[in-house]
Formats: structure tokens, sequence, C-alpha cells
């Protein structure tokens, strides 16, 4: 969840030229053509008892990162992650990250579709990006490293693309993006076709780049709903822009939407059992 007293530092230095994003008429990915309603709507077992937020998938859904205040942790908030059997089942218990988490706020993970490389915020919000890495999924990940081109830039919530190329990520309550090469990222710009006031952040990006998840307060007063950008292009203007009504529930805050690289399973945090929880939707797509 996000304050509206984030800060935002662009600072040329460490920026590069490279920029993926900017050639709207450039042929995107295969796009999924059709889906369903979002629906089997459910909270997590591997979430229950703390705070929980920031979920993020593995490509294949089975493995669900998030971070948590709960007890038995590292720091302030850390890291954690849980698995399950099947796309069907719900996630076990969760267990500590613990190869990347401090005594400091590790918050709001997201990982590659390769499942090799792990960027996360660390500090309360705002805090600052970093990356870990292994050479292979079933490693634990290495020590986090700051990625130093984005040092002076305060965020919260980054969102990487599954083939790396783009981030996004919230700073002074609307959404910012940068080009990566899957190793660097500059040409840090604002999606401004999405800002309203008063907040919108805490964004995940579709395996074909032409959609966006994002909370924002627009409708549902103080409270956070998910809403969803979707774009004719990689580069393009998000043109179409609507509240997701399917996992969007008024009363409650809903936040940190994360979509999955087939598209089909939708996680978010909600406290409309009480306390945050992980939750996840389901839909089928063609």
């Amino acid at each position: 969840m996000m304050s509206a007293s984030l800060l935002v530092g662009l600072a040329a230095c460490g920026r590069i030229d490279f920029n993926p994003l900017v050639d709207a008429n450039a042929d995107a990915p295969d796009a999924v053509t059709a889906c369903s309603p979002w629906t089997n709507v459910r909270p997590q077992t591997a979430t229950s008892g703390g705070s929980d937020f920031g979920p993020t998938l593995s490509a294949d859904t089975l493995t669900l990162y998030f971070d948590s205040g709960r007890a038995g942790g590292v720091g302030n908030a850390d890291i954690w992650t849980a698995t399950r059997a099947s796309t069907s089942a719900d996630f076990g218990p969760a267990v500590n990250l613990s190869t990347v988490n401090t005594t400091d706020f590790d918050r709001s993970p997201t990982l590659t579709a390769d499942g090799l490389t792990l960027y996360f915020q660390r500090g309360e919000t705002p805090g600052r990006l970093y990356r870990a890495v292994r050479a292979q999924p079933s490693d634990p990940f290495g020590p986090p490293q700051l990625v130093a081109e984005l040092a002076a830039q305060e965020l919260a919530g980054p969102g990487i693309s599954p083939d790396g190329t783009e981030l996004v990520f919230t700073a002074s309550s609307n959404l910012f993006r940068a080009a990566g090469d899957g190793t660097t990222f500059g040409n840090v710009t604002q999606i401004t076709e999405l800002d309203t006031t008063p907040y919108q952040g805490f964004a995940s990006l579709s395996s074909d780049g032409l959609d966006i998840y994002f909370e924002t307060t627009r409708s549902d007063g103080a409270l956070d709903d998910i809403w969803r950008g979707h774009r004719a292009a990689i580069g393009a203007t998000y043109d179409l822009i609507e509240r997701v009504d399917e996992v969007s529930e008024s009363g409650t805050s809903d936040d940190d939407p994360a979509i999955s690289v087939d598209g089909e399973t939708l996680a978010f945090a909600s406290n409309r059992s009480g306390s945050f929880e992980i939750w996840l939707a389901s839909r089928s797509c063609q």
C-alpha cells in the first residue's frame, strides 16, 4: 500500500539512452485474444495471521513470493515464499526468504519469467531498488545488490516485465517506467495517461506488454481498487483504463495486483477478511 508522501528523484546520473518502449508501431509479442472474467476469488492460507502485501508469482504459478511483517522474520518487513502442488491448489505454509532479507524493510518482490532475477524494494516506503540473482530456479538467491543506475531513485512497488525489458514503479503517488536490457535500466519516464488525483501505483505488466494492472483510489474514496490499462502496442499510450470489477470490492482495500505470465492468475492483497492477506483470482484465456 502506498503513501501519498512519496518523493521522486529523477537524477540524470546513471541514465542510458536505449529505450525499447518508444516505438509505438513496433510489433508487440503475441497477445492473448480473449479471456473470461476473473472468478474463484479466494484468500490464501499461506498468508493468514499477518499483514501481507506485494505478491508475485513464478511463471508456472506454483511459487508465490510476497512481503510480510509477520512473526518469525528477520526484520521490519521480509520477503516470504510459498509453494503449491498444482495450479488448482492453494499455497502451503510460507517460508522466510532468508538469503535476501535484512533488518530493514524488504518489500514488493517481482520476478522475471525465467525465475533467475528477483527485484524488490528495500527501505520503508519509499525505498530503493535491489536485485538478487541465481543460476537456476532451484538455487537460493544470492546476496541482493543495489541497482546502481537507479540508486538516486526513491520508489515503491516495483514490477518487472517477464522478459526484463520494462520496469514500472511508484513515485510521488504516480506510476513511472524505466527501460531495461536485462541487466541495466535507464530512460525513466512518467506514465502520465494513468495519472489521477490522488493516487495510483504498485503495478504489474502482462507478458505481452499490452496490459498494466495497478491499484488506485480513484473510485473508492480513500480505499484502493484494482484497475487495468490497455495499449495497442509496446510503446503506445494506454488508451483503455478501467476498474477490474471482479476483484475490486467496494469498502475494502484491494492492492498490489500481480498478473501471471500466462494471464490466467491474478494475485493481490486485500483486507476484505480483516487483516491484509494475499488473494488469488482465476480466469481462462485463449
